[in-house]
């Protein structure tokens, strides 16, 4: 381009794509970093880590300074662990204070899965190794805290830098469109529970981050194929280290990739490799529950404890409360969710493989999520059991949007202005007061399930009407 004989160069695509990942990059880590880790409040001598995060860090520094998982020594005295191993030999793996176990030979073991404390572990011994412990400030829970954490900090602000990159070169490869991409981005970061949770010492985000990997290496593969092998594999063999219910995410990855997969010879020569990876890597997971309780289930180690942790008879309260209880619903506390439920209409029309793909990954994990106890996850901010599925609620939400820029009409616009108007006053109203209880199908609870089944009746007819006889034509 020339103007008055000078050169002004036009940006190109990848440059303009650069400089909105700098920005959004930019965006997470100066709107949240705040937040971080808790560890602030350190100077104050206010407790600095709350929840589960306790438990993450004496895994972490158990695997630091023994290489094992036993917390006999952080949780108790040498006395107590000679009486409580006594006790485990007479009667065998049982319930140990709040969530810990007494493994078959006598060690301590939390009920949380190791995964997240392992990722974390190389720069927590780290922290460890060059800010050890002050004895004049250390916390009693945690006497062992490094005097700062700035390893630690950097790795899990790269893996939330590392999950941005894998959610936008999914949400490229859908679209390809830089406006639904940047759209897209900006839900995430401004308007999820994904920025809390990357700055938080909880699984949520690094399973994020390893489902991401798994779904960008099915829907579209890297370029060298043993590079997406390993992607593919890496991915859904981590998230069961993170948590039980990671195991339906991870089948459900796993059976998007059988969906997707082209049924020739070598896809069965590759189908076959892959699957003996997959076992092969199960073996030391099962082994973990089995050097603990002396049985390979993955829900031995709850059955040891005395407490199941899913039930189904929480599914229907989790199934529909997840979405619209007045506390915790995520339709309620991030409006644009609604675009997610356009996008499933739109999706099944126009683009039934991809939707498809989707839900066969989301539903599963969706459903364990709901039967969970308690189904919110105990946690603010809202959707802690559902942040590893953010990146589909954005394709779909995506593919809303694409549907009405692609057909603009001031009637679609009103039909998505009045929906998402409805979500808007309801939460600042509540006009429709839908507080899910956690355990128990009382009538009150059935009624609430009901108006839930209206809401989406209704809705899903508006579609259905207005696309029959408004503008079936002109969808694309």
């Amino acid at each position: 381009m020339r103007r008055n004989g000078l050169r002004f160069p036009v940006p190109s695509p990848r440059k303009i794509y650069i400089v909105l990942l700098a920005v959004l990059i930019i965006l997470v880590f100066d709107i949240k970093a705040v937040r971080t880790y808790g560890y602030q409040n350190l100077e104050s001598r206010d407790p600095p880590f709350i929840g589960d995060e306790p438990k993450y860090l004496r895994m972490a520094y158990s695997l630091t300074k023994d290489g094992d998982l036993d917390l006999s020594d952080l949780v108790v005295t040498p006395e107590e662990k000679k009486e409580i191993q006594a006790e485990a030999r007479r009667l065998g793996s049982h319930r140990f204070t709040d969530l810990y176990v007494v493994s078959r030979n006598g060690g301590i073991y939390c009920l949380h899965m190791p995964g997240f404390s392992a990722f974390i572990w190389p720069a927590f011994s780290l922290d460890s190794r060059h800010y050890p412990p002050d004895p004049m400030k250390a916390t009693p829970e945690l006497p062992f805290l490094p005097q700062e954490l700035p390893a630690t900090k950097l790795w899990l602000l790269a893996t939330a830098v590392l999950t941005i990159l894998l959610l936008i070169r999914l949400l490229d490869n859908v679209f390809r469109s830089l406006v639904l991409v940047g759209v897209c981005l900006l839900f995430f970061i401004l308007k999820s529970p994904f920025p809390d949770y990357a700055f938080l010492l909880y699984p949520e985000a690094t399973a994020t981050f390893f489902s991401l990997l798994a779904f960008n290496a099915i829907l579209f593969p890297f370029r060298r194929k043993w590079v997406n092998d390993v992607f593919l594999v890496l991915g859904i063999s981590a998230l069961p280290w993170l948590h039980q219910r990671y195991i339906l995410l991870a089948f459900g990855l796993f059976l998007a990739f059988l969906f997707s997969l082209r049924w020739t010879k070598a896809a069965l020569k590759r189908l076959a490799v892959l699957c003996l990876s997959f076992v092969v890597l199960s073996i030391p997971y099962f082994y973990y529950f089995y050097s603990i309780t002396g049985n390979p289930s993955p829900l031995s180690i709850q059955k040891a404890y005395g407490q199941a942790y899913a039930q189904l008879n929480i599914l229907p309260l989790g199934f529909f409360g997840q979405m619209f209880s007045g506390d915790w619903g995520l339709l309620w506390v991030y409006p644009w969710i609604i675009l997610f439920f356009f996008g499933i209409y739109w999706a099944m029309k126009t683009a039934r493989k991809l939707a498809l793909t989707h839900l066969i990954v989301y539903v599963p994990y969706y459903l364990i999520c709901s039967a969970a106890v308690p189904w919110n996850g105990a946690a603010y901010p809202v959707g802690r059991f559902l942040v590893a599925t953010l990146p589909f609620y954005l394709v779909f939400s995506g593919i809303a949007l694409q549907n009405l820029l692609r057909n603009l009409s001031l009637f679609r616009v009103i039909l998505y202005g009045a929906w998402f108007l409805v979500v808007i006053l309801n939460e600042a109203t509540g006009f429709v007061s839908l507080d899910f209880g956690f355990s128990s199908l009382t009538p009150q609870e059935f009624l609430r399930m009901a108006i839930c089944v209206v809401f989406l009746l209704l809705f899903y007819l508006s579609l259905f009407l207005s696309d029959k006889f408004v503008f079936q034509k002109r969808n694309v």
